[in-house]
C-alpha cells in the first residue's frame, strides 16, 4: 500500500521537527505568502475582463502573518463572478470563460493561483530541508 512520508537517518519524530520549526521562521512563512499575495493579484488582474478599466483597478490583496487575501472593491465583481440575469452562472470548482476581453470568473481563478504557488514553494522547502533524513 502507497503512501506519503519521510524516513530518519537515527532521529527520532520530536528531533526533527524542532529542527524545522527552528529552520522555518515566521519570515519565510510570511514571505511565501506574500509571494503567493502577488501570484494570485497578477493572475487575477490578467484575466479580469476590460470595459471600462474599473474592474481591473479594483483588484488588491492584503497580507498578515496567517493569509493572503485577494479583493475587489467595484460592485460588478460579484456579478462576474458568478453570474447574474441572462448570464449563466460559472461551474464549481471555476473553469473560466472569454468574456469581454478577459475572463470570468477572475478572482477565483487568481486566488487558486495563489493557493497553489504557496503550496507549491512550502513543498520546495520541505523537500530541501528533509533531504537526507
Amino acid at each position: 500500500m502507497g503512501g506519503t512520508g519521510f524516513s530518519s537517518k537515527g532521529k527520532d519524530f520530536d528531533t526533527i521537527v524542532r529542527e524545522l520549526d527552528a529552520a522555518f521562521s515566521l519570515g519565510r512563512f510570511v514571505r511565501f505568502l506574500r509571494e503567493a499575495g502577488q501570484v494570485a493579484f497578477k493572475k487575477a488582474w490578467d484575466l479580469c475582463p476590460v470595459d471600462t478599466g474599473k474592474l481591473r483597478t479594483s483588484i488588491w490583496y492584503e497580507v498578515d502573518e496567517t493569509s493572503f487575501i485577494l479583493m475587489n472593491d467595484c460592485k460588478s465583481a460579484s456579478y462576474n463572478e458568478y453570474g447574474w440575469s441572462g448570464i449563466p452562472p460559472v461551474t464549481e470548482p471555476p473553469k473560466y470563460v472569454k468574456y469581454k476581453g478577459g475572463y470570468r470568473p477572475f478572482m477565483r481563478i487568481g486566488m487558486i493561483a495563489g493557493e497553489k504557488y504557496f503550496e507549491r514553494e512550502l513543498n520546495k522547502w520541505l523537500k530541501k530541508r528533509l533531504k537526507g533524513r
